[in-house]
């Protein structure tokens, strides 16, 4: 069943040639970089192991080569999600517990939550690189690139691990955290003066609703790629829009729906603005009323986007601001200001590739996209992009 589900044996092949990349002293610096960010994309794990790579002693290399060496053997015996499961734990466990100890504001529950992050990340890449193109599989990104870290330790993980047959990994343990993002206030990723939020932990995105939350009487379809998801992004603004004006009006009459639910509304919200930066961030102005005005123009140049251009448009507009602060600050240039800026980018393409994730109904080639976004390829997603600009299909 394992073969149904990812390429194991790719897997294994390309993690043992790094490894041996690595001992090996007449390997090209370029060659091992190369090959570290085609097995684990663009991810502080990979930057680390490529810092290790650059050192001229072997006997500095070691925690590269016995990282990879560690990852063979996990993934040949526990299978590839049992190797992100042990890798997810690694920060999940000690973020539980500060978080507990410490509070959320802590300095070290923070860098503990953009590690989270950055290992779901590098674990969404994995799948989308070697998973096999299943709706499990989709699912299974779709958590960890809303960094669902304890859902994913605790249900989702252990099932497939189960459902495979091979040994089951679990944490040796999962302190209870927050459940819902309003347990706690946004977690703040600093890269400049003006920090975007994250709340923390992300909630599990819904499938598509059913009947009872679509427009009683749909409107004509709108003339952009993906058409029916835009028709569908269109009415949830509106209904976010609604919602947070009559929570202002004490009279307005109270209609009983799933919309009054404040995390049916949050989980909403992350699919059309992203899980883990302006996503969450509006969810927070739009519940607190803080700043509200700002909050409502945002959701109204979202709508503009989507009418337009449908929800693939969605995904340069998420990334473009980082995309343009990365250039002006000239990332070459060392320091914590361009380490998190480049954070910042990251999780910028994670979030777009979870809208797009959100949205497409045709898997194989949501798939390329969202790859292509995760990686950071932003020109390449345009490429892809653009046939369906020209021609649009719902």
């Amino acid at each position: 069943m394992a073969t149904h589900l990812v390429d194991q044996q790719q897997l294994l092949s390309d993690v043992r040639t790094v490894r041996e990349l690595l001992a090996n002293p007449e390997t090209a610096f370029g060659d091992i970089q190369t090959h570290i960010l085609h097995t684990l994309g663009p991810c502080t794990i990979g930057d680390d192991l490529v810092g290790f790579a650059a050192q001229p002693e072997a006997t500095d290399r070691q925690p590269a080569i016995d990282f990879f060496d560690t990852a063979a053997r996990v993934i040949e015996v526990e299978s590839c999600y049992g190797w992100i499961s042990r890798l997810i734990a690694s920060v999940s466990e000690p973020f539980q517990h500060s978080y507990q100890q410490q509070g959320p504001d802590a300095a070290k529950t923070k860098s503990l939550r953009i590690e989270i992050d950055d290992v779901c990340r590098m674990a969404a890449y994995v799948l989308l690189t070697y998973g096999h193109r299943t709706e499990l599989n989709k699912e299974l990104i779709s958590q960890l690139l809303q960094s669902d870290h304890v859902h994913l330790l605790t249900v989702s993980l252990p099932k497939v691990c189960s459902d495979l047959g091979v040994t089951t990994f679990r944490p040796r343990e999962m302190p209870h955290g927050p459940t819902t993002p309003h347990d706690t206030d946004p977690v703040h990723v600093q890269f400049t003066n003006t920090e975007p939020a994250a709340h923390d932990p992300a909630a599990p995105a819904d499938s598509t609703p059913g009947e009872a939350e679509r427009p009683i009487e749909p409107a004509k379809p709108l003339p952009v790629p993906w058409s029916d998801a835009a028709q569908q992004i269109v009415f949830e603004l509106d209904m976010l829009e609604e919602i947070s004006l009559t929570q202002d009006d004490p009279d307005a009459p109270i209609k009983q729906s799933v919309w009054q639910s404040a995390d049916y509304r949050y989980r909403r919200l992350q699919r059309i603005a992203g899980p883990r930066l302006l996503g969450p961030g509006l969810a927070h102005a739009l519940e607190t009323c803080d700043d509200v005005s700002k909050a409502h123009a945002l959701l109204a140049d979202i709508r503009t986007i989507v009418a337009t251009g449908g929800p693939l448009a969605l995904a340069p507009a998420l990334t473009e601001d980082a995309f343009n602060y990365m250039t002006a600050l000239r990332v070459d240039i060392d320091g914590t200001q361009a380490e998190a800026a480049r954070q910042w980018v990251r999780q910028s393409c994670a979030d777009a590739a979870f809208v797009v994730l959100s949205w497409g109904n045709e898997l194989h080639q949501t798939w390329q996209l969202t790859r292509h976004l995760l990686e950071g390829d932003v020109s390449a997603f345009s490429a892809a992009v653009q046939p369906l600009l020209e021609t649009p299909v719902g």
